[in-house]
This record gives structure tokens, sequence and C-alpha cells, in this order.
């Protein structure tokens, strides 16, 4: 049975383990899930709003620059032509929605490889409850030194929002809080340590394996 290591609340790893469904962290295959679901999280946050304009959009005269022939210049109909300065973009960007959605049942096995490789990694660890008394950034940043993780990207999932927590890890620029049954695959494969509270590894095999 897979077991995840677990950090006291002074940041020392312990001896102590807690066991975890095999079904979620030793899972094999499911790469290219992951690939797709990081692909659509990031899809999905574009604004797609980039825009040009085309010929018919420039504001410019529709008044024909000189004569079609007898010039010995090329034949032009418009300064708005795509080939003169100034003039329209041909097949520029436009407008469009880039959202785009993974079926769940597929979403949910990406959430699983993507935690099964953090474990194969030796990458992910068990946590007592984050919960310090006030919103000091210092707390945070003392457990993450004595746990040897500063300057690591650190993802902590939670089993409840608290206050306290979140905002004293708000400040460090390389530590997140989020609750566990929220985490998405790039939220996870964009870290290079996962820390989850004990408390937070039931309601998460949960929501995987229903």
């Amino acid at each position: 049975m897979a077991t995840l290591k677990i950090y006291d609340n002074a940041g020392n790893l312990t001896s102590a383990t807690i066991p975890v469904d095999d079904r979620i962290f030793t899972a094999e295959g499911g790469e290219h899930l992951i690939y797709e679901a990081v692909t659509f999280h990031l899809g999905n946050r574009r604004q797609g709003t980039a825009k040009t304009k085309e010929r018919a959009e420039v504001k410019a005269s529709g008044r024909k620059p000189w004569k079609q022939k007898g010039t010995g210049r090329a034949r032009v109909g418009a300064v708005s032509s795509p080939i003169w300065r100034g003039g329209g973009t041909t097949f520029g960007p436009s407008p469009r929605d880039y959202t785009r959605k993974l079926p769940a049942k597929a979403a949910r096995k990406a959430r699983i490889s993507a935690l099964s490789a953090k474990y194969r990694d030796e990458a992910i660890f068990a946590t007592e409850a984050l919960r310090p008394e006030g919103p000091k950034t210092k707390v945070v940043a003392g457990l993450l030194e004595t746990m040897n993780l500063s300057g690591k990207k650190v993802l902590w999932l939670v089993s409840e929002s608290d206050r306290n927590a979140r905002l004293a890890a708000r400040n460090l620029a390389r530590c997140r809080t989020l609750l566990a049954t929220n985490v998405s695959v790039y939220d996870i494969i964009n870290s290079d340590v996962v820390l989850i509270e004990k408390d937070a590894v039931g309601p998460l095999q949960e929501i995987l394996i229903p």
C-alpha cells in the first residue's frame, strides 16, 4: 500500500506515515491526459481579444491612387491594400473563445496521473494542519526553510479554507495554498513539491475515486 511521509507542525520529517489509495498515487500511464489537461487549462485562461484590422476596416480613402493604365506603375485599387504600409492585415487574429473542457472521466484520470507522477518523484508529502495563529508570512517561511523547501515551488493542499494560512502564504512568491478538492492538473504539475494536510487526503480521494 502506498504511504506518504508526514511533516510535523515544526516542519520536521517524522517516521510516521499515512496510507493512501494505490489507485490514485501509484497509477500508471496518463501522460497524454496530463498534457491535454494542462493545454486546456492554459487555453481557458486566454482572453482571446487579439484583433487586427482587415482592409475593409482600415480608415482610408477609397479613391484609386492613380489610373489603371499608362503610368508604368503597378495597378492599385485602394491604399487600404494589405501590401501597402498602413493597409489592412491579411489573415490577422480576431477575437475568439479558446475555452475547452475535458470530459469528467478524463479530467479525473488526469489528476490521478499527475498525483502519481509526483508520488513516483517522491515530491508529495503529508503535513499536519496549517493553522498559524496570525497572518504571519515568516511562520510559513520558517516551516518551509525547516523542510528544506525554500526556493522551491510548493503547493500546499489544505482541507478547509483558513484566512491566516492563506494570508501567511500569499506573500511567498513560490508557495501557494489551495483547497485539496479544488486542485487542478496544472497546479500539481506546476509545483516542485506538493504538501497535503492529513485531513485533506480523505476528501481528495473521495472526489477522485467516487
